[in-house]
């Protein structure tokens, strides 16, 4: 699908655990970013110019473990992280 809107959004809602009460609230803490790119037809062959052609931000959630303060363990970007809201 091809489509395109401005902004993304901050979290979404799931229904409760114990299924009373409120919605659970998650917010996403990080953003996947998609480049699409050509050669740039115009430029010279020892620039190594490209031309972006898309461009695409994919909200995520990571949940991190430590404590506020401390070094992040859980994101290291030696990996691709995982949609994992809990």
């Amino acid at each position: 699908m091809n489509y395109a809107a401005r902004g993304f959004p901050v979290g979404f809602t799931t229904p409760p655990a114990n299924g009373m009460g409120p919605p659970d609230m998650h917010v996403y803490n990080h953003l996947a970013f998609t480049i699409s790119y050509l050669k740039d037809p115009d430029s010279d062959e020892s620039e190594g110019s490209v031309r972006i052609t898309g461009f695409d931000a994919h909200p995520i959630s990571i949940q991190h473990e430590g404590h506020v303060g401390e070094s992040v363990t859980t994101c290291t970007g030696s990996s691709y992280p995982q949609n994992n809201p809990r």
